[in-house]
């Protein structure tokens, strides 16, 4: 709960913004991830890979079955250009 105020009025709550805002992909990201309420849903892995978020990623994510190698490359290569 204290995350979500936090995240939806950063200026108040004496914290820099998100990068997009408050209604933007890593708000929407981070509050997917922790919401608690009784009307959430289920992620998998499957939605953390293909949500927006991760759009500006030049590659796909590594599947969940990747090796270090492949999982360290792909961050050098994609996660320095958002």
């Amino acid at each position: 709960m204290l995350l979500k105020k936090v995240i939806e009025a950063p200026g108040a709550n004496r914290v820099c913004p998100l990068p997009g805002g408050p209604k933007g992909p890593a708000a929407s990201f981070i509050l997917t991830l922790t919401d608690k309420g009784e009307k959430r849903e289920t992620v998998n892995h499957d939605d953390i890979r293909k949500h927006e978020f991760w759009q500006c990623l030049h590659s796909p994510i590594p599947v969940r079955e990747a090796g270090l190698d492949e999982v360290e490359t792909w961050v050098e290569n994609s996660v320095a250009n958002c």
